[in-house]
């Protein structure tokens, strides 16, 4: 059994991927990834059944599931941290749908959009077509859940900036708006007062020239 060996010093070394993969997303979304545990589950039976196996054949079977099982759940575990991610991008959307401010303060926000779109399709097409066979995709979700990290911190320290212009801008618009208003009631009083006054002075024209009518022989 000393041939499979290295076989066997790999799947420890997936296995301890897969739980890493697993604690770093439980701290960033707060949530285990339950399909990850119970694929580690099954690799760890399918080892135990390799080691006990009494054919060279049904050893490498039993290693080759052990494998897939441990790949799956790096995926499983990279999928949960690319849901949580692609929510919070989403919320960030939604919450700045109208901000004018957003490509000032992350002038690529553009093609952070771009890239978050690719990680959603690649999940996407897994999810439809091939989620089976996942464990072949496991090592092209890691920088997909990479990048999505990235970008979400990215958002995270924009938001301040974004709430800090837009409030700022919010006040200028109020101030403006103020102004005009104020300029309007100036504008409709001067109109009110001249108006008082022209009628004002027809009218004492006319009594003067009544007056002088009547004054007249």
């Amino acid at each position: 059994m000393t041939e499979q060996d290295p076989r066997l010093l790999g799947i420890i070394d997936l296995f301890d991927e897969a739980e890493a993969k697993l604690k770093e997303i439980e701290q960033l979304s707060s949530e285990l990834s339950i399909p990850s545990v119970n694929e580690l589950r099954y690799v760890g039976y399918h080892l135990t059944k390799a080691l006990c196996s009494q054919s060279e054949d049904d050893f490498s079977d039993e290693v080759d599931r052990a494998e897939r099982h441990a790949k799956r759940a790096i995926y499983d575990a990279n999928e949960i941290g690319l849901i949580y991610l692609l929510e919070q991008v989403q919320l960030f959307q939604a919450d700045y749908a109208k901000s004018t401010e957003i490509i000032d303060v992350i002038p690529d926000y553009i093609k952070l959009c771009r890239r978050v779109d690719e990680a959603s399709d690649f999940m996407r097409n897994i999810r439809e077509n091939n989620h089976k066979e996942r464990d072949k995709y496991y090592a092209e979700c890691g920088p997909h859940c990479v990048a999505l990290k990235e970008i979400y911190q990215t958002l995270t320290l924009a938001r301040p900036e974004i709430n800090k212009r837009e409030y700022a801008k919010s006040v200028q618009e109020k101030s403006s708006t103020r102004r005009f208003v104020i300029t309007v009631l100036l504008m409709l009083t001067a109109i009110c007062v001249s108006s008082a006054i022209l009628y004002h002075n027809i009218t004492d024209n006319d009594q003067t020239v009544s007056s002088a009518n009547q004054v007249s022989p």
